[in-house]
């Protein structure tokens, strides 16, 4: 691996593990990501048609800056 890649995996690691201890990392210009609490909620199994419970749970989330939503209207 050359050292572009070696850095690029470990700020990609440090996001990771920055959002899964629930603090935000937000990127100025490119976005922000964090950790959403879902809410438990009922579902059917689509095969047996059996309610089924979704527990809550946490997911990650990104939400892109204006600087990343305006990049394409510039060119």
């Amino acid at each position: 691996m050359d050292v572009v890649e070696v850095t690029v995996e470990e700020f990609l690691d440090l996001i990771k593990e920055t959002v899964w201890k629930g603090e935000a990392v937000s990127i100025r210009e490119f976005g922000k990501f964090y950790l959403k609490r879902g809410v438990p909620k009922k579902a059917r199994n689509p095969k047996t048609g059996e309610p089924v419970q979704i527990p809550e749970r946490l997911i990650p989330r990104f939400k892109p800056g204006k600087g990343f939503k305006n990049y394409r209207r510039r060119k």
